[in-house]
């Protein structure tokens, strides 16, 4: 079943446990909008001010995502993305033909370590996983979904029942793998993918998924022109408000109004925002320990809010144009398709998050911290 009609139904280790940090209430003023064109028909033409004069190639061949919700899964939401952009790119897949991949078939590889040995840098490195196995699922196959699990005297997770008073209900239970099961059931119908290579057009050189203010001045120049010569998406993680974050880039537009660049002088008046939560609870501990942590948290949300903010008054406030397009895991909209996370369940569903969002350039120039182009090798 394709995402044009209904769907059906961190990272390493500690790493996607900051995702968890996500309130859902805190997401959605950071896109300057969450309306996409469906299915991208027609992208030479497009009259719409937000793509119009824009480097629009890549679309036809986005593929909308379900909510991530707290699963910390963005990276290989984010990697699947990818590998649907050039499922569908080299099988000339678009509109209501395009394959919807299997995140969780992703997410399986890497809790299997399937090609650990090949990465030196998870960060821009996993696709390595996929050279070393070369298949992934549909979604239909091997749903994102939500079911209930809990964690053991270890931490792992482990699937659990409803009646199970320590069970939690959601996304994270795509962590669990079920993927032997997968393999036998749909042996001979899973994708099966060439070898692809990976160019790194920036990497924080701590291998710092939090860093922010570090980035290249020309990195926006870098990502666009990477774009343009290799038409393929770019894979990018940032540190988003409260929480690193990956997402890919499949365009840009130089003529698109940035509407007062909302991502950029949001980041700075949240996270100081978050500071005195987190100074406001500090107070309330008894124990010294954990008001020591908390202020330390505190310390380090004013520390990147102040960075941002020095860097975007450098830059000379917000510029009146320039969006880079981005597929996001986090920013559902009204406008798109209801996605059935557990068509066991009734009341978990929700709208599916639309095939592009637009970012003002200094969100990245500000906040990003890695981006690499992942390509076929011919």
């Amino acid at each position: 079943m394709k995402l044009e009609i209904l769907a059906i139904a961190t990272m390493l280790n500690f790493s996607y446990a900051f995702e968890s940090d996500l309130v859902r209430s805190e997401i959605h003023y950071d896109a300057i909008s969450t309306s996409a064109i469906p299915s991208f028909k027609n992208t030479e033409n497009i009259d719409n001010q937000m793509y119009a004069g824009g480097f629009n190639d890549l679309l036809p061949y986005v593929v909308a995502v379900p909510d991530q919700e707290d699963a910390g899964s963005c990276l290989y939401m984010s990697l699947t993305g990818t590998m649907e952009w050039w499922n569908n790119f080299l099988n000339n897949l678009t509109d209501n033909n395009r394959e919807d991949l299997s995140e969780r078939y992703y997410m399986a590889l890497m809790k299997e370590n399937i090609g650990q040995s090949r990465i030196s840098n998870w960060r821009t490195d996993n696709i390595e996983r996929i050279n070393e196995f070369s298949k992934l699922a549909l979604n239909e196959q091997y749903p994102f979904t939500k079911g209930y699990f809990k964690y053991n005297d270890d931490g792992d997770r482990i699937q659990s029942s409803p009646d199970d008073e320590k069970s939690e209900y959601g996304t994270g239970f795509n962590w669990l793998s079920f993927r032997d099961d997968i393999d036998k059931e749909y042996h001979n119908e899973l994708i099966t993918f060439p070898k692809f290579s990976r160019d790194v057009i920036y990497a924080d050189p701590n291998q710092n998924q939090w860093a922010v203010a570090s980035a290249p001045t020309d990195i926006v120049s870098r990502i666009k022109e990477a774009l343009v010569k290799n038409k393929t998406p770019v894979n990018v993680i940032y540190t988003h408000h409260g929480f690193w974050h990956a997402v890919i880039i499949v365009g840009f537009n130089d003529y698109a109004p940035t509407q007062g660049c909302p991502y950029t002088t949001g980041y700075a008046p949240f996270m100081n925002e978050k500071a005195s939560k987190y100074e406001t609870e500090a107070q309330e501990q008894d124990s010294e320990s954990k008001r020591d942590k908390l202020l330390s948290k505190a310390r380090m949300a004013k520390k990147k809010a102040t960075q941002v903010q020095e860097l975007f008054d450098k830059q000379g406030g917000c510029a009146k144009n320039g969006v880079f397009y981005v597929r996001d895991s986090i920013n559902p909209s009204d406008d798109m398709p209801i996605y059935d996370y557990d068509p066991t369940q009734v009341g978990e569903e929700a709208h599916l998050n639309p095939e592009v969002v637009f970012r003002e350039y200094q969100w990245f120039e500000t906040t990003g911290n890695h981006a690499y182009q992942i390509k076929a090798i011919k």
